[in-house]
């Protein structure tokens, strides 16, 4: 007569040891895709950290490209109030050099010059 319980728990210590096998198996192979998605999900941080500093960048550009631009037009609007202020001296001028003109005409005419209009003005 042969020995069952022998070679049965010889045959059940082997089925759970290809159940551990397996389970091992499992259990890399799950490991393995942890690390994958790991490495797909720091690639994806790492490309999206780049972006944020390029934007950053490009923003801190733009600051300093408003705050030029701003000081530029600070200084046109100051350049165009001197030359409005200019422009206004120039035409009070050219009124006091036409009423000097008048009055010089005038003063020709009354003195008998009126001949001599081009001579006298």
């Amino acid at each position: 007569e042969i020995d069952r319980g022998g070679v049965g728990a010889a045959g059940a210590a082997f089925a759970e040891s290809v159940r551990n096998a397996e389970r091992g198996a499992e259990v890399e192979s799950l490991r393995a895709e942890i690390e994958r998605l790991q490495g797909e999900a720091n690639g994806k941080i790492d490309a999206a950290n780049e972006r944020i500093r390029t934007l950053r960048r490009d923003r801190d550009e733009a600051r300093g490209e408003v705050s030029r631009l701003q000081e530029e037009r600070r200084r046109l609007q100051l350049e165009t109030e001197e030359l409005a202020s200019e422009t206004r001296q120039l035409c009070e001028q050219k009124e006091a050099l036409l009423e000097i003109v008048e009055d010089l005409h005038t003063s020709c005419v009354g003195a008998g010059l009126q001949d001599l209009h081009t001579s006298c003005v």
